[in-house]
């Protein structure tokens, strides 16, 4: 039997109603609302209320899959218990997130605290969530994997929002030889096209980086400048760079950008630095392909030592690649290659391979760095 209100359809094997206006379905009753749609065992709806319940309910709201013991409606807003929700469409999901309640309204979702779920496992306790339905920008960001500089390591990264305009961002690198990264960022919007970002990274064996950066989504333009102190052999100990991307054409990016190296570490923007050890300046032009393959052309311009990095002296052209030039199925094939030309010869500056295999919730990367001769094993999350 099926039961229509407007945009709001229900459908169930048996529907009454009794006589304080509430509608009774049973059997394998569904239903369907501009902004979701429930199924379950047993659904009770009051039309003038715009409020009902629904038991044992799975259910779909904009591509964000859930399922609970229960759920309460109330108008376009949905309260779930004992609920598990995950954007993975198979079965049984590979990925999911396992609360004892959500809140979905306004196209967000407020859980509380709860497990990273793998193939039914409970992986990772979680903090109390809020995130978008729609999209998953701002869902939590996991990796596991195998670097020689890290051994076995382990990486999460995961977005709060404080207010409507402000974003709050933490994660965390654990490698198994006892090496640690942790991240904190402020996104702050004021405009509905522009976004100011503020982050801090301390790593216990590399050092320490702060980047700030303002975007345009209307005029899409970047602007990023940042301070890096680095602790590892071969790397320039303290480090001042900025970088503005801007469009030219369609798929078209260009890029100007300065960079100056210092023998000694940054301790503040205000601090005297002296005159810095090395530097590199220039312009690149960025074309996109496709989403997933593009070609960089740049004049450069570089002087002094910069340490472990492949860099020619004076002026130079750079051409790189980057991308996915094969896929067969779930696998693909894709490389990242740079080099520089100078008056007197080349020089590789990046030299790198990659294989990649689709696992549905998850995509795993085997690389290799034909330059430091290092093998590289990822596995991340595909939203």
């Amino acid at each position: 039997m099926e039961i229509r209100s407007g945009e709001l359809v229900i459908k169930g094997g048996e529907v009454v109603f009794d006589p304080e206006g509430w509608l009774r379905a049973t059997g394998e009753v569904e239903l369907i609302h501009p902004d979701f749609s429930l199924r379950g065992k047993e659904l009770r709806y009051n039309f003038q209320e715009k409020t009902g319940e629904i038991e044992e309910v799975t259910g779909d709201m904009e591509g964000t899959l859930f399922s609970g013991s229960r759920a309460e409606i109330a108008g376009s807003s949905l309260s779930l218990q004992d609920a598990v929700f995950t954007r993975c469409s198979l079965s049984r999901p590979d990925l999911a997130f396992s609360v004892d309640t959500i809140r979905m309204e306004d196209q967000r979702m407020k859980t509380s605290a709860g497990w990273l779920k793998v193939k039914g496992l409970r992986l990772l306790p979680l903090p109390p969530l809020n995130l978008p339905v729609k999209n998953y920008e701002g869902w939590p960001f996991i990796r596991v994997g195998f670097e020689k500089d890290w051994s076995l390591f382990f990486s999460g990264n995961l977005r709060h929002p404080l207010l409507t305009s402000l974003n709050v961002s933490t994660g965390a690198t654990v490698g198994a030889n006892g090496r640690l990264e942790l991240t904190a960022g402020v996104q702050w919007s004021p405009g509905g096209a522009l976004t100011m970002e503020t982050d801090f990274t301390w790593d216990s064996r590399a050092g320490e980086k702060a980047v700030f950066s303002l975007a345009h989504r209307e005029i899409r333009s970047q602007f990023r400048a940042g301070i890096t102190n680095n602790r590892e052999k071969g790397k320039i100990p303290g480090e001042r760079w900025m970088r503005l991307s801007f469009p030219l054409v369609a798929r078209a990016t260009g890029e100007l950008f300065l960079r100056k190296g210092y023998p000694h570490e940054i301790t503040g923007l205000g601090a005297a630095l002296g005159d810095p050890k090395a530097e590199s300046f220039g312009g690149r032009v960025r074309k996109n392909w496709s989403p997933h393959f593009s070609t960089r052309h740049g004049l450069v311009y570089a002087r002094g030592d910069w340490g472990t990095e492949h860099l020619l002296d004076g002026w130079q052209l750079e051409t790189a690649v980057s991308g996915r030039l094969l896929q067969r199925g779930p696998w693909s094939l894709g490389l990242e290659a740079v080099y520089m030309w100078g008056k007197g010869g080349g020089l590789w500056n990046t030299q790198k391979i990659f294989l990649f295999q689709d696992l549905h919730c998850f995509e795993a990367g085997l690389s290799y760095d034909f330059l430091e001769e290092k093998v590289a094993l990822e596995i991340n999350l595909a939203w």
